[in-house]
This record gives structure tokens, sequence and C-alpha cells, in this order.
């Protein structure tokens, strides 16, 4: 009996690996921390990984921004080497009326001719949404990561007036950049006008 009732172990790889695995559910799944202090959750992993400690959420908030800060380093890396970068940027406001900024980067990796796509931040902002102000946060989150406005050749936006006025201030100061107004919103636009004509009104009411 004693041969087949081992005490159940694990490597310290497999638990670094399951912890990862956690963090990349938190993350990618974007749950709260406080997932894996839930009883419920806890009995899974006791019952799919018998041996494993879970950590507690202080733990995992601890390896997120590790995570984060080694992601952040070696996008820093990949984008010195980058050329004819495009940005695309928008804005929107949360259920809770919070905010925020996303600004994505693009460009072709010419070592195998695959397109690059990389999320550079989803920033909270209070202040007023001004051209001026989402100018200055552009050019602050591309700070940021160490990205020279010069490796900029584009950047593409809804029709909005501020951010419009954004990207005009911005060619100011660097004039080899293009601001492309986004197609599926402009088309968007145009069926939200049709749909106001007289006759369009009556055929949809048929």
């Amino acid at each position: 009996m004693h041969s087949f009732v081992k005490p159940t172990r694990i490597t310290l790889s497999a638990a670094k690996n399951i912890t990862q695995l956690i963090t990349n559910v938190i993350v990618g799944d974007m749950r709260p921390v406080n997932l894996v202090e839930g009883h419920n959750f806890r009995k899974l992993i006791e019952a799919i990984a018998p041996g494993y400690n879970l950590p507690g959420r202080s733990t995992f908030t601890r390896k997120i921004e590790v995570d984060f800060l080694e992601c952040k380093t070696k996008m820093k890396s990949i984008f010195k080497n980058a050329k004819n970068i495009a940005l695309t940027t928008d804005m929107w406001s949360s259920v809770k009326m919070a905010s925020f900024v996303g600004v994505t980067a693009h460009f072709l990796d010419t070592s195998n001719f695959k397109l690059k796509l990389y999320m550079l931040a989803t920033k909270e902002v209070a202040e007023s949404h001004t051209g001026e102000n989402l100018g200055a946060w552009i050019e602050a989150i591309l700070a940021e990561y160490e990205i020279s406005p010069f490796q900029v050749t584009a950047i593409v936006t809804d029709n909005g007036a501020n951010i419009v006025k954004a990207c005009g201030l911005l060619k100011e100061k660097f004039p080899h950049w293009s601001h492309i107004s986004c197609a599926a919103h402009t088309l968007q636009l145009c069926v939200k006008e049709a749909l106001q004509l007289q006759q369009v009104k009556q055929a949809v009411g048929k």
C-alpha cells in the first residue's frame, strides 16, 4: 500500500510555472487579483495541482509589477530598431465615467517581414480632453518607451475635434507625421448621416 500512496510533491520549476500561468489568467483575462483568495478558486487549484502552495494576492501583485517592468524593458529594446512606426489612439469613458486614452504602435519587422503590434498605454486621464492635452499625453507615452517622434510616420484616429486638433499640433512639431482618419469611423459617420435622410427613413420604416 505504501508504494502506491506517496506524499504529493511538486518541483520548484513546476510551482513557478503554475504561478506564471495564474498570473497570465489575471492579466490576460483582466481578472481581479483577489481571484486567488477565492474559496472555490483555491479548491480548484488544490484539485488540479496538489502540493502547490497558492500564494496570496500581494505576491501576485508584486509579480505582475515585476513582469510589467521586464516586458517594458524588452519593448524599449525592440523599439530601438523600429522604423516607420504608425500609432493608433482613441479615448473612451467607463461606465463610472472614468476617462482613458489608449495608444498602440505598429511597425513592420524587416527581419521577417511580419507586422508587429504593441499596446503602449491605457492611461486614465483626469484632465480636460483638449487637443493640447491629448498631444502632450501622446508625446509622454512615446517618451516612456524611448520612442523618438522621428521614428513615427503616421497616426490613425477617429474624427473627434479634439484628437484632430491634437494631431494638427503634433504635425506642426513633427511635419513628417501623417494624420489618417479611421476608415471604419468615417464609414460609421456616413451611415449615420445617411440614416437621417427622409427618403432613407421612409425606406427603413417600410
